[in-house]
């Protein structure tokens, strides 16, 4: 702010101004002007994320000099040669030195201002969250009345410049939205940077950050799954040793099959196939029933009640479907055709019974299933026999 510190200053660069006729005081108005110019805080940063502070400052400098209010939202040519020369240097002497190539043959100070003003208004979506957070932690610091007051203000005028200078109730939510999401809370920055990085002048929405933070959830969640299943855990006995790949589990008496096909890898040298980690159907219960379910669905159809690697369309090559969440949040993922282990087949055996799905009857003399359908398509499962 210029008024105040540098008020001295502004009167002798009047004076001079007023007697641009003599040498000594061309000189002496040429300092005063780079000596403003530096004085003016803080400098544009070379990423332009403090343009709004900056611009404020420029402004008021030039108001308290030139006695003009709304200088850059005139689109005319400054046919005052002095005055556009010094507000020319201002902008010089209070940017980063990196930008001067940027705006070193402009002559007219309106023309570098809106040169700059093009480039950065639109700051990154990270400075906007920086705001936004430092408005909500200010509480947590021991400040004056005063200097909360102030900060309050100009935080809240950089915020909405950052947003687009408009205050919505999906902005708002984008905000809170993108603050609750603490796991992948940069990697949702970085991508809405990228986005701004291509089209300056873009619009963020609630729905928008809502789309990338579960895209990174379900990825974060299919790496997590993948380390988990790359070691075995720890077991005694020989009853709970891994199976052999393609091999069905087959449980006591009625109990359903479960598919088994494991994911492998063909060996550089010989060819054979190996598996690549132990199979899901040798866990315990519970495992199944936190990551088979359908808060862990699989990626590629989006269907719960399988390993990700067991899907026939995926060993196929064939590529992924969208999440249907995405168009439709409300949306209930299915239980798979296929199962990767015994608990989930007993958990939809039972759900069977319970709604009457189907009825399951002993045929004399054979040990086969026989499942009487009622409209329902396909069975999740495999039975004895079939």
């Amino acid at each position: 702010m210029a008024s105040l510190s540098n008020k001295f200053d502004v009167e002798d660069l009047q004076m001079a101004l007023s007697q641009a006729d003599d040498t000594n005081s061309r000189v002496r108005q040429r300092i005063e002007i780079k000596n403003l110019g530096h004085n003016i805080t803080p400098h544009l940063a070379k990423d332009g994320r403090n343009f709004n502070h900056w611009s404020r400052s420029l402004k008021n400098l030039i108001e308290d000099i030139f006695d003009e209010t709304s200088y850059f939202y005139q689109i005319t040519k400054d046919t005052n040669l002095s005055r556009n020369r010094s507000i020319r240097t201002f902008i010089i002497k209070s940017i980063h030195k990196d930008l001067l190539p940027y705006i070193d043959e402009l002559d007219q100070a309106r023309v570098i201002y809106k040169a700059l003003q093009t480039r950065f208004q639109h700051t990154s979506w990270s400075h906007a969250m920086t705001t936004f957070n430092n408005l909500l932690s200010l509480h947590k610091e021991n400040v004056s009345l005063n200097e909360a007051f102030t900060r309050l203000q100009d935080d809240l005028k950089t915020l909405k410049a950052a947003i687009g200078g408009t205050w919505t109730d999906d902005i708002l939510l984008a905000l809170f939205f993108h603050k609750f999401n603490k796991d992948t809370y940069h990697s949702i920055a970085n991508a809405l940077d990228a986005k701004r990085e291509i089209n300056p002048e873009s619009q963020i929405t609630s729905k928008e950050i809502m789309e990338i933070a579960q895209r990174f959830h379900f990825r974060k969640t299919e790496t997590s799954q993948s380390h988990l299943m790359a070691f075995p855990s720890p077991r005694e006995g020989p009853s709970h040793r891994p199976q052999q790949p393609n091999q069905h589990w087959q449980g006591q008496g009625s109990t359903p099959k479960v598919i088994q096909q494991r994911s492998q890898v063909l060996t550089p040298r010989t060819g054979a196939k190996q598996s690549r980690y132990p199979h899901p159907s040798t866990r315990p219960a519970e495992w199944a029933h936190k990551w088979l379910s359908p808060a862990n669905p699989c990626l590629h159809c989006y269907e719960w009640g399988h390993w990700a690697q067991d899907f026939p369309i995926r060993l196929a090559g064939k590529p992924p479907t969208e999440d249907p969440r995405i168009k439709n949040p409300s949306y209930r993922l299915k239980k798979s055709k296929f199962v990767s282990h015994p608990a989930i087949a007993e958990m939809e055996s039972e759900a069977r019974q319970e709604e009457s799905v189907a009825a399951i009857t002993t045929l004399p003399g054979d040990d086969n299933r026989k499942i009487q359908r009622e409209g329902h398509g396909d069975f999740n499962i495999i039975y004895p026999g079939w």
